[in-house]
């Protein structure tokens, strides 16, 4: 026999959420519930790798995203960091800003003094697009040859100068 009927009626279903248009052809579209599941199958053939970025502008909650995805068991990469390590003394990246931005932003020990170059940088949206240009080639060289960005589920955050 069918149950019996609930002993007051009960509201209907919500809604479904919005969709996002996919991100790629072999991702879903992005909803509320979905942002942190776990992620489509991939086609095959296929590594199983999946790089996610978290970017924005500062004081958006990179670091905080980037900690809960740790919860779930998730490995990270701070960009940042990463980027830091370049700003060492004699680095390919250390001279190429000098060119770019004069001996000022050179600190004593003959790495990159990144608050005189903040002082730069944030002060003009060229200036900070042209470290940009300089920065990037640099880490993504060295994300990829560490092979951090190709480890299983890695995600980059804290991408930005």
């Amino acid at each position: 026999p069918p149950p019996p009927p609930p002993p007051f009626p009960q509201p209907p279903p919500p809604p479904p959420p919005p969709s996002s248009p996919p991100l790629s052809p072999f991702s879903p579209p992005l909803t509320p519930s979905s942002a942190l599941s776990p992620p489509p199958p991939l086609p095959s053939p296929s590594r199983g790798v999946y790089v996610v970025g978290l970017s924005g502008g500062i004081g958006c909650g990179k670091s905080t995203a980037a900690a809960a995805l740790r919860q779930c068991g998730v490995r990270t990469v701070d960009a940042d960091a990463v980027a830091h390590t370049l700003y060492a003394p004699g680095s390919g990246l250390a001279s190429a800003i000098a060119s770019a931005f004069g001996a000022d932003v050179i600190a004593a020990d003959g790495s990159v003094d990144r608050q005189r170059l903040g002082r730069v940088v944030f002060a003009d949206r060229m200036q900070r697009r042209r470290l940009q240009d300089l920065v990037w080639p640099h880490l993504l060289r060295r994300l990829m040859r560490d092979e951090t960005l190709t480890a299983p589920d890695a995600v980059a955050h804290n991408a930005h100068f």
